[in-house]
């Protein structure tokens, strides 16, 4: 017979294994963006969760802490689907190429996130790549698999 540990031991093992492997599940970032990355010529627009009512400063930087650009939030108060009350930072004059870029809103960083011209190319082989994963009734084949 298998022993299952207790509630208490299963969150022990679980908060070790998680700091062990360097992620949280008890924090997301209040600054939201896409975190695949923007064209450099696109639009960004970052969503910040925050009960300020006034307007915060924001800053990218590159991975070695560089500021690439710098600006203020947009007060846009309670969004219509979560109820956050939410500004917006738009950070579209950034159009250099690179990665690791990360957005700080009053000290809240993003995670990682690219600006390139090619961000979006692997979503076709990935999204291939997953519905053949997921077919049913036939086999997948070793080279596809």
């Amino acid at each position: 017979m298998i022993e299952i540990p207790r509630a208490s031991t299963r969150w022990a093992i679980l908060a070790s294994c998680t700091s062990a492997l360097g992620c949280s599940f008890l924090h997301t970032s209040d600054v939201r963006l896409n975190q695949l990355g923007y064209l450099p010529n696109a639009s960004k627009i970052a969503i910040v969760a925050t009960s300020e009512n006034t307007p915060l400063d924001w800053q990218v930087v590159d991975a070695a802490g560089g500021v690439l650009a710098k600006g203020s939030t947009v007060v846009k108060g309670p969004d219509a689907e979560s109820g956050d009350e939410v500004q917006w930072a738009d950070f579209s004059s950034l159009t250099r190429p690179g990665k690791d870029y990360r957005l700080i809103v009053d000290g809240e960083e993003s995670f990682h996130f690219a600006v390139d011209a090619r961000v979006y190319q692997p979503l076709k082989t990935a999204a291939f790549n997953y519905f053949y994963q997921n077919r049913s009734g036939t086999p997948i084949e070793i080279p596809w698999a």
